[in-house]
């Protein structure tokens, strides 16, 4: 374990380069000017989110959900280029020839891209809550903003899904199959709908479905919950499955990768 928090601290010293900060400068004012975005639910204002949270269903508001997307794509490129630009450098040979397993190296580099997203996430969504405090006179209630914090769980299985791209591809590659992949996610999610319109004469359901369980569902962050009970287990559950299956297939790929 010691192992892999190294790699994953030298991952994530990049949040010490000057790009990164001019990406977190970015992320502050991007928070501030989307505090007051409606939420993402039929277009219903803020007067009525104590209402939505009284009736225990509770939506994402606008401003969380671009924070998150933009956290999302940060994920996305660390995450694409990190291992292949170390292969290409050689710097992978100097860790791997140390007592470190080519796993503990996926790992620490997966944790290290995800402080990375989380930390800019984290800016950003302080300064939107100090926004809205500031605009409005009022903090966001703790239901509210728990469910916002919980659409942050997209950012693991993402990071994963580059990261596992990575170790097959170089990083250009990677990222466009990775965001190919992730557009075919989002249209496969619909098949559970589509198929309730196609007649069960046509007898493609089973085809559809099987098409459908190879790619994961994000809608299931972006629709309204409860933050409690089963709903928030499931998605728990869901998110560290995903990221498991992703890291896996990545690491039994760097087991037989040429790092040459």
């Amino acid at each position: 374990m010691r192992k892999i928090l190294a790699i994953a601290e030298f991952t994530a010293r990049k949040i010490e380069e000057p790009a990164f900060i001019i990406l977190l400068i970015f992320g502050a004012v991007c928070g501030y000017f989307v505090s007051e975005m409606e939420p993402f639910s039929f277009g219903k204002e803020y007067m009525l989110i104590g209402e939505m949270a009284d009736a225990g269903t509770i939506p994402l508001l606008g401003g969380f959900l671009l924070i998150t997307m933009i956290s999302m794509l940060l994920a996305g490129f660390y995450g694409a280029t990190d291992i292949p630009r170390e292969i290409e450098n050689g710097s992978i040979m100097i860790i791997l020839g140390k007592p470190v397993l080519r796993t503990e190296y996926l790992l620490g580099k997966y944790f290290g891209v995800i402080f990375i997203a989380l930390l800019f996430n984290l800016v950003s969504s302080t300064t939107l809550i100090v926004a809205h405090l500031f605009k409005s006179g009022e903090l966001f209630p703790a239901e509210i903003l728990f469910r916002q914090f919980l659409v942050m769980l997209v950012i693991f299985p993402f990071a994963a899904l580059n990261i596992m791209f990575s170790c097959f591809l170089s990083d250009l590659g990677a990222m466009i199959l990775a965001t190919t992949y992730t557009i075919l996610s989002f249209a496969t999610g619909t098949i559970p709908i589509v198929s309730q319109l196609i007649p069960k004469s046509a007898g493609i359901d089973s085809w559809l479905y099987l098409i459908y369980y190879f790619f994961p569902n994000f809608y299931y962050y972006l629709v309204p919950v409860k933050t409690s009970g089963i709903v928030f287990i499931a998605l728990i559950a869901y998110t560290a499955a995903l990221s498991y299956v992703f890291i896996l297939i990545g690491s039994l790929k760097m087991r037989t990768k040429d790092m040459n």
